[in-house]
């Protein structure tokens, strides 16, 4: 056996000792930051208990990099996704302003293997993780053990106490939702929402559910599809709704590419939008002004969700021990003309 194998064996007793995973016991004897100080303690006392010293480590350049995680299977590229584009801009700019690099990976959204992660995770390249978007609570759960600081960005998970950076979709939802109903005569309300495991599209949900309640009308789960965020299931999403007994009249949809298909349903079956029925998106990706009409929409400002995710990561790299934080980017209503002037 040689001295590289015997090192990761005896090491990984360390960590089974001390009840902490093989990533953490490595951060220990690596001096990262991330670690809690009662579990540097357990390595620190297994590691006595059974003899283990580490070899001599190199000083680590003050530069830091930082990681920006991404799923693999995104319903659009990242080169053409007119959202997280702009989010890794945003990221890119503040990484910039501060001097440091930022790497770019991607993984499966439910991987449950570590050998699936990207390299600059396996070969620690990277200081702390921006993850950004949807992954499974398992995937979280192998990131989380690979000791690596992260901040999730574009969704929250309640299972961890980890910090995130999302938008208001509640409120946001909340808005849209009200909007159709000031404005449409006599609404039939609708939503068309991403699948609600994602967290931003579930909360979306809720502010959707608010304003129904506030106007006292009843929640009627026929009014609501779940669909990925493509255009192409808003399409096939609209043409279910169209086909109710009472089709609705006042589409809430969670993002502006489901909103896309769904106008385009719309214009084929000779649907006049807005004066026969309304529609509103939520993101406000650049297409959603050139649509026929223009879109209305939520806008959220997907820049400053990068930056902002910078700036929650540094602070966590500095201080591993605080409590986890959640910081809300406010959303606002972008009027255009896929909505009804007339007051309901």
């Amino acid at each position: 056996m040689s001295e590289e194998t015997r090192k990761k064996v005896v090491l990984r007793q360390v960590a089974a000792r001390a009840g902490v995973s093989l990533g953490t016991a490595s951060n220990v004897f690596a001096g990262r930051s991330g670690v809690s100080q009662k579990a540097r303690e357990a390595v620190l006392k297994a590691a006595d208990e059974l003899g283990y010293h580490p070899a001599p480590r190199t000083p680590e350049p003050a530069t830091k990099t930082l990681g920006f995680l991404l799923r693999s299977a995104l319903e659009i590229p990242l080169p053409i996704n007119q959202f997280y584009s702009y989010v890794l801009s945003g990221a890119e700019q503040a990484c910039t302003e501060r001097g440091l690099s930022l790497l770019y990976g991607t993984l499966d959204a439910e991987t449950k293997s570590m050998t699936a992660m990207p390299a600059m995770i396996q070969r620690r390249q990277v200081d702390g993780l921006l993850v950004v978007g949807y992954f499974s609570t398992e995937c979280f759960t192998l990131l989380r053990d690979t000791g690596i600081p992260f901040v999730m960005v574009d969704q929250s998970d309640a299972a961890f106490e980890v910090d995130s950076v999302v938008s208001d979709n509640e409120r946001g939802g909340y808005l849209a939702t009200t909007y159709l109903l000031q404005h449409v005569p006599h609404p039939i309300p609708a939503m068309i929402m991403g699948l609600p495991n994602r967290s931003s599209f579930y909360e979306r949900w809720l502010g959707y559910r608010r304003a129904l309640a506030e106007y006292s009308l009843p929640y009627d789960e026929r009014y609501v599809c779940q669909v990925k965020s493509a255009a192409e299931e808003g399409y096939h999403a609209m043409k279910t709704l169209l086909d109710l007994p009472k089709p609705p009249n006042a589409i809430f949809c969670s993002n502006d590419q489901a909103a896309i298909g769904a106008l385009n349903a719309l214009h084929e079956r000779g649907i006049a939008v807005p004066d026969e029925c309304s529609i509103i998106g939520f993101d406000d990706i650049d297409m959603a002004a050139h649509t026929t009409p223009p879109l209305t929409t939520i806008r959220v400002d997907k820049a400053l969700l990068g930056a902002e995710g910078v700036r929650l990561l540094l602070d966590r790299l500095a201080h591993p021990e605080m409590a986890a934080r959640r910081t809300t980017i406010s959303v606002k209503l972008i009027e255009r003309e896929s909505v009804s002037i007339s007051k309901a």
